[in-house]
Formats: structure tokens, sequence, C-alpha cells
């Protein structure tokens, strides 16, 4: 059974952590703290350092730095969930979900951490390094799909994985889903997600709530246009 560190950064969080400590001691085993990431840096440094664990699970609102920071203390897979404080969890979210290439953190909303046992049990049974890349067929010709899919080729090359490109979910394979436009993507336990949008959605704040309401369906989710991390991520499980 593997062992999920999860941190919060306030007690008060407790009506978003309870829920999701349930949920995953049906899976794995939990070791649950408080810690103040601006009060008790130093803390939460050393517990991290710590390495007894498969992977972390932290949360929090406004600029949720906690999974974030987290990421950057370990080389172990981070999830990150947001509490939603204002904007209904948006900022938080955001903050999750738009780490740098290279500090992937997987966001969920806080009733879709169920994903991650779905997700890990998966992929524990298929260690194959051979990704599908699925997107709709409306972008095939489109140069924002083309560039973000040969960068992740270039990646994908340098850490050794096979991409194969789908119009449809791969059932034997694990996915990374380019969501774009009005493609319908369905919620499975073998995918990762990413917004793929054009430059001009980019530069509109308001793409970044059709994002967030997107996420609310589900799944594990990376930032917009930075499929590099969802596979950084993944690697992380692949050992």
């Amino acid at each position: 059974m593997k062992n999920v560190l999860v941190l919060f950064t306030s007690e008060s969080d407790s009506y978003i952590y309870a829920d999701i400590i349930l949920q995953l001691e049906k899976s794995f085993s939990v070791t649950f703290e408080v810690i103040s990431w601006s009060r008790e840096f130093k803390r939460l440094e050393e517990r991290i350092e710590r390495e007894d664990f498969d992977f972390v699970l932290a949360g929090g609102g406004l600029a949720a730095y906690l999974p974030g920071l987290c990421a950057s203390l370990t080389l172990k897979p981070v999830f990150g969930v947001p509490v939603s404080t204002n904007f209904g969890g948006l900022d938080a979210f955001l903050s999750i979900l738009q780490m740098p290439f290279g500090n992937p953190v997987g966001a969920l909303v806080p009733n879709g951490v169920d994903s991650v046992a779905k997700l890990l049990s998966f992929v524990e049974k298929n260690k194959v390094r051979e990704i599908t890349i699925v997107y709709g067929a409306d972008v095939e010709n489109h140069e924002f799909f083309n560039v973000e899919f040969n960068r992740l080729s270039l990646y994908a090359n340098d850490l050794g994985y096979i991409l194969n490109k789908s119009h449809v979910i791969d059932e034997e394979r694990v996915n990374i889903v380019f969501v774009h436009n009005e493609y319908k993507h369905s919620v499975t336990s073998n995918a990762l997600y990413i917004p793929l949008l054009t430059d001009g959605d980019r530069n509109g704040p308001t793409s970044s709530l059709k994002v967030l309401d997107l996420a609310a369906q589900g799944g594990v989710w990376f930032g917009v246009n930075n499929s590099r991390n969802a596979l950084a991520f993944l690697d992380k499980f692949m050992g």
C-alpha cells in the first residue's frame, strides 16, 4: 500500500480535508499534518526531507502556495487541492494548475480526489513508456496544437517515451488529453488533462473560468498548453 502525506495550511480547512482523508484511506496509508508554510517553513522543509511517503497531497486557499512549495522540495509526485476562499476557489486552483514547466503539480478539485487512486492503480499495472495523446480532429492542422504537440514530442523523446496520437481514449495506455474548444472529453482513470488554448483564449481572463468548470468534472489537470508538465508528473510514478 502506498503512503500519502496529506498537508494543509490551517485547521479551518477541515471541511475540505476531512472528506479527502476518508477517501484516500480507502486506498492508501495516510499521514496528515497541518503546517503553515508562511510561519513554519523550516518545519515543512524538515517534514518533506523525511521522504517517508510515496506522494504528497497538499491543499491551500488564496495563492495556494503549499502544493507548489512541496513540489519544489521533493522529487516525488505532488497533487494539489484548492480551498475555496475567494472567487469560488479560482485563485487557488490557478496557483496549483499553472506551475511552471519542470515543477508539476497535479491539480484536483476537492470532490475529485478519487481520481488519485484510480490513476495510480492504472499506472502501477501499466508501466509502459508509451503514451497516447488524445485531441479533437478539428485542431490537428492548427498551429497552436502542432506547437504544443511538437515540444511535447521532443521532451518525450528525451525521457524515452513513445507518443501515439488518437481522437479517442486508449484503454490500454495512459493518456494525456488536450481539452480544447467544444471538445467533449470524458473523465477516465487512465488520463491526465491539459487545457489547450489559442493565443487569444490564453490572453483572455474569462478563459480561466471555463478551465475551472472543466476541472470540476474531475480528473488530474495541468497548466494551459503545458503537456510537458503532465508527462513530467507521470514520469515520477514510472520509476
